[in-house]
Order: C-alpha cells, then structure tokens, then sequence
C-alpha cells in the first residue's frame, strides 16, 4: 500500500512537525477535480490540511497510467509505463507520494469512465492488469531500480552518475533527439537549450 499527498498541498510535513488526525473515510472523496478512492485520512497542522489516500499499489498505478500516457499509445507502451510506475511507487513503499511530477502524476479514477462506453478508462486499466505485481530489479536478485521517465528530454538525456552521483548500468546518456523530432509534444518541451557561464557554473 502507498500514501499519496494531494496535490493542491504543495509541501509534506517535516518529521518534527506535530500534525493532527481530523477525520477519515473510505471509498471515494472528490478533493477539487480530482477524484480519489481508497482509505483517505485529513490531516491538520499550522499551515493547513493534507489529504493523504491510502490505496493498494494495483489501483495506484491505474491512476498513473492515465495521467501519464494517452488512450491512444500502443498497449505495449502502457504495459512498459504500469511496469515502470509500479517500480518506482514500490521502490519508496511506506513513503508519502505526491499525486505530481515530483512524484508521478496520479489522477485517481478520474478517467476510468472516459471514451464512448469507457474504452479509453479500460485500455489504461487492462494494461496495468496484465502486467500486475510486475517490476523490474536489478540482476541476480538485486534491488529494484529507480525507474526514472519523462515526457521529454530536451534531445538527450544525462548518465544518473553526473545528476544524482550514482552509477547505475541503466540510467545512461542517451541522443533523444530522433525521438523528440518526432513527438507531438509542444516545442518548447521536445528540445531546448540554456546556457551558463563558467563562472556561474563554478558556483553550482
């Protein structure tokens, strides 16, 4: 089971902060647009409230794969997207997610009815049942990986060694640029570039 912050509230509770179990309910709760299901606890502190849905890991990554992808994707590529959602959710199991992409996106079962007799909401849900309990680990009974994914890369991606200092055999540079050329994304997001100075790049 996973714990997801609703998005709204933008910062998770540190661990000395004091916050307060107002209420809680099961089954669903619409909180502004987005409709969740589960086990959902309101909590209080200073600063506001947080909303946290206690849901299985199954019904979570259906929620993720309908924010992420489109209906229209080849069901390979929602299966390789349930997979990696999964992955990244039970690789932090026990920890609070936000329902962004400071997390993954997590729409709850907002679009499970969407398309003409829910066509759309099923092709999303029989990918994530056809891969279910499925994720993917490193070689001989290693840890689960980090599955890191994107929308976009801006052309090309960067080694995990140089981002966050560790040299995984799987989060290699890769040249995106064919793939960013070819996607219907906006093109501000398929490719980009800034540039630094060295003596700003000396401070970072």
């Amino acid at each position: 089971k996973g714990r997801i912050l609703e998005g709204q509230f933008q910062r998770i509770p540190g661990n000395n902060e004091k916050i307060v179990l107002l209420d809680k309910t099961s089954g669903r709760l619409l909180v502004g647009e987005k409709p969740y299901s589960g086990k959902i606890e309101i909590w209080e502190d200073g600063k506001g409230l947080y909303l946290i849905d206690k849901v299985d890991i199954e019904n979570y990554v259906k929620g993720v794969v309908e924010a992420e992808t489109g209906s229209d994707w080849a069901i390979e590529a929602l299966k390789a997207q349930a997979v990696a959602a999964r992955t990244y959710a039970a690789k932090r199991a026990g920890r609070v997610l936000m329902p962004t992409p400071a997390d993954q996106n997590y729409t709850g079962w907002k679009k499970e009815t969407e398309g003409t007799d829910g066509v759309w909401g099923a092709r999303w849900r029989s990918s994530v049942d056809a891969t279910s309990g499925q994720v993917v680990a490193l070689a001989g009974g290693g840890p689960l990986i980090d599955a890191f994914y994107s929308s976009s890369m801006g052309g090309h991606t960067e080694d995990e060694r140089y981002v966050w200092g560790v040299d995984s055999p799987f989060l290699r540079a890769v040249d995106d640029s064919r793939w960013a050329l070819a996607s219907s994304n906006p093109s501000d997001k398929r490719a980009w570039a800034k540039a630094f100075s060295w003596s700003t790049l000396a401070q970072r």
